[in-house]
């Protein structure tokens, strides 16, 4: 099965924003790993925008966490917009609003 996530990148200033849609779970989250291997690196801005995003599950939110806990421990960045209501509740069920880095959710 073909992980539905979609992620378009885009620059606005220094940050570099990844726009998540669809799924992100246990299939789909190698594929943001992989991407944010790309990116981080010390003093790199990055935010992930959630809005498109339709569902998580527990390995989603945990995917975001580790993503969390390596921007702090290697100095770059992360910040998490845009999150929709089912995806926030999820966030808050889990325990992670208080974990991960979110702006204006």
């Amino acid at each position: 099965m073909t992980p539905f996530l979609q992620i378009r990148e885009r620059r606005a200033g220094d940050e570099v924003v990844l726009a998540l849609s669809g799924e992100l779970d246990r299939e789909s989250s190698e594929e943001l790993v992989g991407r944010l291997s790309r990116l981080a690196h010390a003093g790199a801005s990055v935010v992930l925008e959630l809005r498109g995003l339709g569902f998580i599950d527990p390995s989603g939110v945990e995917t975001l966490r580790r993503a969390a806990a390596w921007a702090a421990a290697d100095g770059w960045t992360l910040a998490i917009t845009g999150t929709p209501p089912a995806v926030h509740r999820v966030l808050r069920l889990a325990g992670a609003e208080g974990v991960l880095p979110l702006r204006g959710a």
